[in-house]
């Protein structure tokens, strides 16, 4: 994120520091922890951040605030060792991160921030290495990078050791913009997620096919076996802007396709989002 330093607004940052930190940790209920994804496998994915109203996140001297998030949950039976990549598709863009590990019955109203990225360009320059792809890396050994970007800043933070019998999450903010970006796990042989998040899509494709591809007309999306789970569409530009949602009276299917015409739409990148059960799987296409 952008950096700047003003007295009066760091005397309010110390302040309200002192009053929303516990000694167990993050007092102040996140605003979309309670929808968090709950994930049922390690499987790299594309996410699209949802555009809220702005929540200050605070870590010991340091803070970002929420502006284009998604959450993530982890339910863990078997603990283990986990790092993972988050890769932005505008690669300019500046994404943070929290990872909580979830304390007491209701862990969205007691989360325990255990790494803390908010890392971004500095005003005025170019700090390349705090943009783009960021995440737990094995060569990283710090738990937290600031605001701002220092020479000694990369953009990574050391890895996680998860525990037995134990709940995760992971918020990540795009601070620019709605635009997607994707996450790529790397657990150790001995993480495990709870037999209990398993879905009954589980055994379903996890792809969906989009055809043709770049289209000019109308986009056919072949769903296979998830048919029976598709719930919802919408269509992203590359900017990460909605510009089509599919409804119940607007659909248009031919046995497992669902049929998109995409005629209005300026040539360029896009991303399909479709609704499957309780997943979320998102294509890129390009029309022509």
């Amino acid at each position: 994120m952008t950096y700047a330093i003003k007295t009066t607004v760091l005397v309010m940052q110390l302040v309200c520091l002192c009053v929303t930190f516990t000694s167990s940790g993050f007092s102040q209920i996140p605003s979309k922890c309670y929808e968090a994804l709950k994930l049922c496998n390690f499987n790299e994915r594309t996410l699209h951040p949802q555009k809220i109203a702005s929540n200050k996140i605070p870590y010991r001297q340091a803070h970002f605030t929420e502006t284009h998030s998604t959450w993530l949950m982890l339910d863990i039976e078997k603990g283990g060792t986990l790092e993972f990549y988050i890769t932005p598709t505008n690669e300019d863009d500046d994404l943070d991160f929290v990872v909580f590990e979830a304390n007491g019955n209701d862990p969205c109203e007691d989360l325990i921030p255990i790494r803390f990225m908010t890392s971004g360009q500095m005003l005025g320059q170019e700090d390349q290495q705090c943009l783009g792809i960021t995440g737990l890396k094995d060569t990283s050994q710090d738990m937290t990078e600031p605001n701002g970007c220092s020479d000694a800043q990369d953009n990574f933070l050391k890895p996680l050791t998860l525990k037995d019998d134990s709940q995760y999450y992971i918020l990540i903010n795009n601070y620019n913009s709605t635009a997607p970006f994707s996450i790529h796990f790397f657990p150790s042989n001995t993480l495990k997620i709870k037999d209990a998040c398993k879905e009954e899509i589980e055994n379903l494709s996890e792809d969906i096919l989009l055809y043709p591809n770049p289209v000019a007309e109308v986009l056919h999306v072949d769903l296979g076996q998830n048919k029976a789970h598709f719930n919802s569409a919408s269509i992203y530009d590359s900017k990460g802007q909605l510009v089509k949602t599919l409804d119940n009276e607007n659909y248009d299917f031919e046995g497992t396709v669902l049929k998109i015409s995409v005629s209005e739409f300026m040539d360029g990148v896009y991303f399909l989002k479709a609704s499957l059960g309780d997943r979320i799987s998102v294509k890129s296409f390009s029309k022509i």
